[in-house]
């Protein structure tokens, strides 16, 4: 599959009627890759949540499809601005499909705060694309996370009306054939450099 391919593959809005089969595909990328960490109790938990409707009262959903095929899915609670669901078919993974699926949320709530709770499986994914721990990994009903926050106030670039900005992919991609290191690189080659002098 090349990347003329992905970038063909549509996002939208889920419709209601789409829903109960994209919550199935939630389940079975889940068992795939997360549940094998978790307890048996982790996974009962998540099984539960995606069959009680007040947990699911209030998450808007966006899915990416190929052709009508389902590979992807983020869902997030409109109010509070925090991810419940965040999934690409195994078969996808390392295409950017994620990616993609994350900055077209950030499209829709431009300048927010986002929050969500990172399976160990997916907290190295959710770093590189700019979420930030907020606290320790936690259990809770056998389900294990990291809270995390993205926020465009994260950027180590001061351009702020720069179109690219807070969206970390694309700046490297423009940057691709400059002389000069894109300013995140740049912020963490200084950090690097302040750290061996002050050892």
């Amino acid at each position: 599959m090349n990347k003329d391919t992905v970038d063909n593959f549509q996002i939208r809005k889920l419709l209601d009627r789409e829903i109960p089969a994209a919550l199935d595909f939630c389940l079975m990328v889940f068992k795939e890759y997360e549940s094998p960490v978790y307890s048996p109790e982790g996974t009962e938990e998540f099984i539960r949540s995606i069959n009680d409707k007040n947990y699911l009262e209030g998450i808007e959903y966006y899915g990416t499809f190929d052709n009508d095929h389902l590979i992807g899915i983020i869902g997030i609670r409109k109010d509070r601005k925090h991810i419940c669901f965040f999934f690409v078919d195994g078969r996808y993974h390392r295409l950017g499909i994620g990616t993609r699926m994350f900055h077209h949320l950030l499209k829709i709530y431009p300048n927010e705060k986002i929050t969500l709770n990172a399976a160990p499986f997916g907290l190295p994914f959710y770093e590189r694309i700019g979420f930030r721990p907020t606290e320790k990994e936690q259990v809770v009903n056998g389900i294990r996370f990291t809270p995390m926050e993205y926020c465009l106030s994260q950027c180590p670039c001061r351009k702020e009306k720069c179109e690219r900005h807070g969206n970390c992919d694309e700046c490297r991609k423009y940057h691709t054939n400059s002389k000069k290191p894109v300013a995140c690189e740049r912020a963490n080659t200084m950090l690097r450099l302040f750290r061996r002098k002050s050892k």
